[in-house]
């Protein structure tokens, strides 16, 4: 079994599970985002966003000159979602930012979902 850091210096990847006690997840990901040199793609898909931390450091990124690509639910944008805060989070956030945003159409009734968190640095 290897740790977080073990698995991302021998194998370059590694699952981060979240919620976790630690914070590890947040703290993995921000130095992560950090190492990504100007020119290099974080790319992503991210139902519900409200983490200030990585969200910070993703803009950070982008302005430094990483390419910086998410797809996001439209829910963010028509307020149908179900995380409230995610909405204001968007706009005080990353809206205007540099970072390309996309938004995926959803529909739940219709069972067209989507539900990913997932970054792929460099």
């Amino acid at each position: 079994h290897l740790t977080i850091g073990q698995a991302l210096a021998t194998e370059g990847i590694a699952p981060l599970f979240s919620p976790n006690t630690q914070n590890e997840v947040a703290r993995t990901l921000v130095n992560e985002i950090e190492k990504v040199p100007p020119g290099e793609k974080i790319s992503g898909a991210i139902q519900h966003f409200t983490h200030f931390s990585i969200a910070r450091e993703l803009v950070r990124a982008c302005e430094r000159g990483v390419i910086v690509q998410l797809i996001m639910d439209d829910d963010i944008l028509t307020g149908e979602s179900e995380v409230p805060e995610v909405a204001e989070f968007y706009e005080n956030n990353l809206n205007n930012s540099c970072i390309d945003i996309r938004f995926m159409q959803t529909n739940a009734a219709d069972r067209q979902m989507m539900h990913n968190k997932f970054l792929v640095l460099g």
